[in-house]
């Protein structure tokens, strides 16, 4: 019998090894339209039965470069060889070979310093990143108190107390994103401050000093948004306290607020939230990594429940809006290329309380403040004198 060659059984019979040979994979930044090179003129040979492992930073370009050798991306030049075959535009039902990627999306990340981050973002992502890391640079020189909390399942978080210099005007926690920090909020923060809030900015479960294996989507995490806002009243007693997060911070402030929170919360600030952990998984799956829905998002649900504890429908912010009572300041950017604006229109509509929207067209995801910074400013401003006089008033 002949063998097939343009076919999976040619590729079966004669495969011997992967060779790739000066592969280069070219994506384009969906929030500034630019080239990212995510894997640059790489040679590698992994002999018939060879056991090679790929080691590297976050964002080296392992999971790319296993993308293109499956079939889930083509390289932008260069081969990838399976036996003696270029198989580099071949899509992944013609290859012949099995092969299962996975990365546990809510696996605690590499430690990454806010610095770090900024500089990355400035050579990755070609974005002018002065204002964060002059904010950054101005916190550093600031004296806080390092504070802990003992969440509901046991980890310990940790959290900065950096307080106001003069009389309070109250609190405000500051949540940040997916695999953030202090990088996420770094051009604001001075702002805040000097309109004469206690700043308090705990490290998400699973990142920096506060413990866990895993990344909550937010679910997790709006459970240790109250615990942080009521261990700040067993603290320093009751003071007005809004709720501030960016990304994955901002969804877990919006699911939060269909909880009980402590009375003296008045107000929340939600930058560019997703809507529920399926919607920004489906939407991850079928816009960046160009995958069918079925069946992966049942497989990434499964582990998640498995694995982390929690399903992705357990909480979404579209339900806490109809629970919500606080008022609400929802922003987010028109240009923003990971969640969807889409997602906070829909919270917004949702939102039965008092509540504004701020959108910023030509902002990507969480760079609202930096697009606009006099808008965002006032809108914030006008947001926080409001209701913060209004709990003044009420003798809070």
């Amino acid at each position: 019998m002949s063998h097939q060659k343009n076919g999976a059984e040619h590729l079966g019979k004669k495969s011997s090894g992967v060779n790739l040979k000066d592969v280069t994979k070219i994506f384009q930044q969906p929030d500034t339209g630019k080239d990212f090179v995510a894997v640059n003129h790489i040679d590698l040979e992994i002999k018939d039965g060879e056991m090679v492992t790929l080691l590297g930073p976050s964002g080296c370009g392992k999971t790319t470069t296993l993308r293109m050798i499956s079939g889930f991306e083509y390289p932008s030049s260069g081969n990838v060889f399976i036996g003696d075959r270029d198989v580099a535009k071949i899509p992944p039902n013609k290859r012949g070979i099995s092969m299962t990627l996975f990365r546990m999306a809510a696996l605690r990340p590499p430690e990454v310093t806010a610095e770090e981050k900024l500089d990355e973002w400035e050579r990755e992502r070609h974005w002018n990143v002065d204002l964060p890391r002059a904010g950054v640079a101005w916190y550093r020189t600031r004296e806080k108190e390092t504070v802990t909390a003992n969440s509901f399942d046991g980890l310990s978080l940790a959290a900065d107390l950096l307080p106001a210099e003069g009389p309070s005007r109250g609190r405000v926690l500051m949540f940040h994103g997916y695999h953030g920090g202090l990088e996420d909020f770094s051009a604001a923060l001075r702002h805040y401050h000097e309109l004469g809030f206690d700043l308090l900015i705990p490290d998400e479960r699973a990142h920096h000093r506060s413990e866990g294996k895993f990344i909550g989507y937010g679910v997790l995490e709006s459970r240790d948004c109250k615990t942080w806002a009521e261990e700040a009243d067993r603290l320093w007693g009751e003071a007005p306290t809004f709720l501030v997060g960016v990304s994955m911070g901002a969804s877990a402030v919006l699911m939060a607020s269909g909880e009980e929170l402590p009375e003296d919360v008045r107000g929340i600030v939600a930058d560019c939230g997703f809507s529920s952990p399926k919607a920004i998984v489906t939407h991850v799956l079928r816009r960046r990594l160009h995958l069918p829905v079925t069946p992966f998002y049942a497989v990434v649900n499964g582990l998640f429940r498995l694995l982390a504890g929690y399903g992705l429908t357990d909480r979404s912010t579209v339900a806490a809006m109809e629970r919500n009572r606080l008022p609400i300041l929802f922003v987010h950017g028109g240009a923003d290329g990971f969640v969807p604006p889409e997602m906070t229109r829909q919270a917004y509509d949702a939102c039965r309380a008092e509540k504004d929207l701020l959108l910023v067209p030509d902002a990507g995801h969480g760079r609202s403040y930096l697009e606009d910074m006099p808008g965002y400013q006032r809108k914030l401003d006008a947001f926080l004198a409001r209701y913060g006089a209004a709990c003044e008033q009420t003798g809070s």
